[in-house]
């Protein structure tokens, strides 16, 4: 997997103070029930990252055909042409007290 970041999901994730890297770690490390889908293609991570932190992020799966390669690092491109889901976050913040 690979993931999208634009000024609209970064910018949407800070007004949270949450940084990219961080919404991927909660991603990448997701653990059992987690990813849960949440309807409208929407998928629901919850988890702690390595700094201790426990975050919720949201995100979706993008359509290869709406990707501009040449918007990407080599890498992501790599990753795109070899078929990896591509992640768009669209939501990304702290946990409050009682979920899980």
């Amino acid at each position: 997997m690979f993931f999208i970041w634009d000024d609209w999901n970064v910018a949407h994730i800070d007004k949270h103070g949450v940084e990219p890297l961080e919404a991927e770690q909660a991603v990448r490390s997701a653990k059992r029930p987690y990813p849960k889908a949440t309807g409208n293609d929407k998928m629901l991570v919850r988890g702690r990252i390595r700094s201790g932190r426990r975050l919720q992020v949201i995100y979706v799966f993008r359509p290869p055909e709406t990707i501009d390669p040449s918007l990407l690092s080599f890498e992501d491109r790599m990753a795109l042409e070899e078929g990896e889901p591509a992640v768009y976050v669209i939501h990304a913040r702290d946990l409050r007290h009682g979920e899980s």
